[in-house]
């Protein structure tokens, strides 16, 4: 992660340009305010996906003509709000995004992006191949406004919420396999919105693979989680639903019991959970038996979740 405000006051914004830059394409930026301005950076790769995430003061950004035709870039952005707004400009449509929003936009062709206050926004950056949809569906998705109450972009923004939470977090081993099924799911978003479907039939498998993790995420507070459950509520045999797992390396209660220890693991070192009880949590992600979540986290983590929570949750005041 890169900081502006740890660089002297008057090389703040050249910084975190020169920052954007490189981080993405080349891009003509400017400050639309006279005071001091404060900015952070971070980046990811996973594979030939790029993720990163901006928080920065207001400011104007622009992929102009004169710079594509310098350097062409094959590539396309989706852009996250999480706090703050957005104005998008790209072919002649303008949007407005506000926490929650996402929408796509093309590196090939010029855009502007302006912040009017202070913002906080996720990105993925990949190669235009990668989308695989018609190019007329993807040319009707561009700069269209998606949001997360929707239902395929309420799947696509806790999923993405997701990797970067665990990209942020060291503990975490992330692969490229959850970039290619977040591409996966935002090629099923996008052809749902412009009516083009996706080319690859493994990529509508897989999609339908992480709309039902997405689901499940949703839902893992909730003890009786079997197979039987979570196919009716996606309308899939059990049959199918285990297929789904099994060509993922995995299983469903594997998997069901990995993203509840998970979250276990993240309240327990969280100090906002700091007054909650380690049954709470363990109750909280649907774990009603605390003798059996007390020997499984010990296997996976290697301690009993007390012992993991004083050794990894900083005391107040250090």
């Amino acid at each position: 992660m890169l900081r502006a405000d740890q660089v002297a006051e008057f090389q703040r914004f050249a910084d975190f340009r020169h920052w954007i830059c490189s981080t993405f394409v080349p891009l003509e930026c400017a400050p639309i305010t006279t005071d001091p301005f404060s900015g952070s950076v971070a980046r990811w790769v996973l594979g030939d996906l790029q993720v990163s995430r901006v928080a920065a003061d207001p400011h104007l950004a622009a992929r102009t003509k004169r710079l594509i035709s310098a350097r062409d870039e094959d590539y396309f952005k989706v852009g996250l709000v999480t706090h703050g707004a957005c104005r998008l400009s790209q072919g002649g449509k303008e949007i407005t995004l506000f926490p929650g929003d996402l929408a796509i936009y093309d590196c090939r062709r010029p855009y502007t992006m302006a912040f009017d206050d202070w913002f906080d926004m996720s990105f993925l950056m990949f190669p235009c191949q990668r989308l695989r949809l018609p190019p007329a569906a993807i040319d009707r998705a561009l700069a269209t406004r998606v949001s997360s109450s929707e239902c395929t972009g309420s799947l696509v923004v806790p999923f993405l919420a997701r990797l970067i939470d665990n990209l942020q977090d060291s503990a975490q081993d992330v692969n490229s396999r959850l970039a290619d099924n977040l591409l996966d799911l935002l090629a099923t978003l996008f052809g749902e919105r412009t009516g083009g479907q996706p080319t690859d039939p493994a990529a509508v498998r897989r999609s339908l693979l992480v709309r039902v993790q997405a689901w499940v995420e949703a839902n893992l507070g909730e003890p009786d989680l079997s197979p039987e459950i979570i196919a009716r509520a996606n309308h899939v045999s059990v049959r199918y639903l285990h297929r789904l797992f099994h060509d993922e390396g995995t299983s469903v209660a594997r998997w069901v019991r990995e993203r509840r220890l998970d979250n276990c693991r993240r309240d327990l070192t969280d100090p906002a959970h700091r007054d909650r009880g380690v049954v709470a949590i363990a109750r909280r992600w649907g774990f009603d038996d605390p003798a059996y979540f007390s020997k499984i986290f010990k296997a996976s983590y290697g301690e009993p979740p007390g012992a993991y929570r004083v050794r990894w949750l900083p005391m107040p005041g250090h």
